[in-house]
């Protein structure tokens, strides 16, 4: 293998084993991350320095090598996709709440061509007051919407759903693409212009076999993991 796969799949495994074992302010050892990834010690620094780069882990003189605060868990095909524990450290912050017409996009997303209005509403998702995510969530603006009550938790999004839209959540049907931050997004997520993002548009069915919800979410793709962990037809998709 040729050094540059090597350093490259050195550098995927290193940051597995960072986030899903390290903690803030607890040295983490090259040589724990040779044994546990089967790399080289040029090869761990090689991935440290780029993690470190990439804002993950600081490395700093006589204090050694840290992880620079914790991963952001996201499940791809959840309604809201956060599953903190505890749930407190993140929040939703509504920025804007608006009604605009139908367009081509919408009505596809929706299957539904005769709605002439939709609902919006801006969002940023936080963890410890950090920017994760910005959502925009459309609704159709002739359907009854009800808010959830004061005091509903927004990590239970099948409950909230259910009571919105007096239906059930079947699916959430999610696909995610890979762009550069806008000099706006930039400034949303506290991110450079230019950054790697994540783009994740999820249409949330109910069990009628209607799309009730469509949101658009990017992310701060160097502070978060996505995983998928629903079944499919007995395997995991």
């Amino acid at each position: 293998m040729t050094p540059a796969p090597r350093i490259r799949h050195s550098y995927a495994f290193v940051r597995s084993w960072v986030r899903r074992f390290s903690s803030p302010l607890t040295p983490i050892s090259e040589r724990d991350l040779q044994r546990a990834t089967g790399a080289s010690r040029t090869e761990v620094r090689e991935a440290l320095a780029g993690l470190t780069t990439d804002g993950l882990v600081r490395r700093r003189q006589r204090a050694g090598t840290t992880a620079e605060g914790r991963f952001a868990d996201f499940a791809i095909d959840l309604p809201l996709a956060y599953q903190a524990s505890p749930v407190e450290r993140y929040r939703q912050v509504t920025l804007h709440e608006d009604s605009v017409p139908s367009s081509p996009v919408l009505s596809d997303l929706f299957g539904d061509p005769a709605e002439t209005h939709f609902l919006l509403s801006d969002s940023r998702i936080e963890l410890d007051g950090t920017p994760l995510a910005v959502r925009t969530s459309f609704w159709r603006a002739s359907e009854r919407r009800r808010h959830s009550p004061a005091g509903r938790s927004d990590s239970d999004m099948a409950t909230s759903f259910a009571h919105a839209f007096g239906v059930e959540l079947a699916a959430c049907e999610a696909r995610v693409d890979a762009l550069s931050a806008s000099e706006r997004l930039a400034q949303q997520l506290h991110v450079t212009p230019g950054e790697p993002l994540l783009l994740r548009e999820a249409l949330l069915r109910g069990a009628d076999g209607v799309v009730h919800e469509v949101n658009v979410t990017f992310y701060a793709s160097r502070r978060i993991s996505l995983r998928v962990t629903t079944p499919y037809g007995g395997e995991t998709g």
